[in-house]
């Protein structure tokens, strides 16, 4: 017990944090992660018995938030994630209670105190897991941030320089990243359209890193839908804010970036390929087959590649590059024909069969029309008299001009 009481000045340290509405220093002080954390594990021979001290010394509702912080800390620091995520659960909801008639400054806490539920659970389901017990710690967390979330976005204090609007877009970023955990991101919508009608300040006005985070987000759910337009120009965004600051993350973008890039025609420079080995060794293949219309080479680094792309969630998005990867051949085909309005199946035939590609003529008109009705080659096809009737202008138009809808 005596040992417990060298936590009152600690204790008192809140107190005058909260009075001065010292959001950041309150948010170092609660951080299980942080440095001083395990100098202040120190001081407690049991949580339990800093209950009383967390009780006398510190406001209502706030005497159980730092009593559980407490408790989730020395739970974590002796190597018990799965009840330190449960405690620092405990922590967050009664963190809420005291929340909702706070306002700005509290932020920094309001991030702590969710950005560790988080990590917390996260340990915590994977060591469960690994039991195989149920996992179940990220999606209490989930609920708890979506509750941190709507007391963000919802508040209608004004002025607008003081509203816990402010931290809207961390706790949506952090919800995010959870629901991606859980293979939940359904639900990653309904933060959408909150924000959308949820009368915020500009994107624009928030810290550059959660401008970055939000665009890779929802870049990364426009892609996941097949919305490669307005995926690419999110992932673009996120890019250019995270230049130079941390190659792990461009890399992250870049390895969807590209494939997106590929898919609208648009072949990466030598720079870009260059920018880092892993890059390179991904798409260099790839890419040289996709320039020459080499569909077998295509498929072959296709193959070697297919673990990075699974792991990147982007192989379904590469192989369906290889329908350009055809184009290209056939219009080779039609060049090197004179560009004719009309032509034999049997010569686009022949040229798969050139690359190692042996179909036969029902499986050739079958890819002619999936180009066409794509838009990638201009005509119709005359089953009949197995001709293709290619258009007298433009027949293999620009595939930048073309819709990846």
């Amino acid at each position: 017990m005596k040992k417990n009481l060298r936590l009152v000045p600690f204790l008192k340290k809140i107190v005058e944090c909260i009075n001065r509405k010292d959001g950041y220093e309150l948010s170092s002080m609660l951080n299980v992660k942080n440095i001083h954390s395990s100098q202040l594990m120190n001081q407690i021979s049991d949580p339990k018995h800093a209950k009383d001290l967390c009780m006398s010394n510190l406001p209502l509702n706030w005497n159980e938030t730092v009593y559980y912080h407490l408790r989730a800390l020395y739970l974590y620091q002796n190597g018990n994630v799965i009840d330190a995520a449960t405690e620092q659960c405990n922590c967050a909801q009664n963190f809420h209670r005291i929340f909702s008639d706070l306002d700005r400054w509290a932020l920094p806490l309001h991030y702590i105190i969710h950005s560790d539920l988080y990590y917390l659970s996260a340990l915590a389901d994977k060591e469960l897991a690994e039991k195989n017990e149920k996992a179940t710690k990220l999606e209490d967390t989930a609920r708890a941030i979506n509750k941190a979330f709507t007391q963000c976005i919802t508040d209608r204090r004004t002025p607008m320089t003081n509203s816990r609007k402010w931290g809207t877009y961390y706790i949506a970023n952090l919800l995010f990243r959870t629901y991606f955990k859980l293979k939940s991101t359904n639900l990653c919508k309904n933060i959408l359209r909150a924000i959308k009608v949820g009368d915020m300040p500009e994107l624009e006005n928030f810290p550059v890193a959660q401008q970055a985070t939000f665009h890779y987000y929802c870049g990364l759910l426009n892609f996941l839908d097949e919305q490669y337009h307005e995926a690419g120009n999110h992932l673009l965004k996120a890019f250019r804010y995270i230049r130079g600051k941390s190659i792990k993350n461009e890399l992250i973008i870049l390895h969807l970036l590209i494939p997106i890039r590929l898919l609208s025609g648009v072949l990466p420079s030598k720079n870009l390929l260059n920018y880092h080995s892993s890059i390179s060794e991904t798409y260099s293949g790839m890419i040289n087959a996709i320039h020459s219309g080499n569909v077998k080479e295509f498929e072959h680094c296709l193959r070697k590649q297919e673990k990075v792309l699974i792991r990147h969630n982007t192989y379904l998005t590469i192989e369906k590059c290889k329908l350009l990867c055809m184009r290209r051949l056939f219009k080779k085909v039609y060049i090197i024909e004179g560009m004719p309005t009309r032509m034999d199946v049997d010569s686009f035939r022949h040229a798969l069969n050139f690359v190692a590609m042996n179909l036969d003529n029902d499986e050739v008109e079958c890819l002619l029309a999936v180009m066409i009705e794509k838009g990638y080659i201009r005509g119709y096809i005359s089953h009949e008299k197995r001709v293709v009737v290619l258009s007298a202008s433009n027949a293999f138009p620009d595939i930048t001009s073309i819709s990846l809808a």
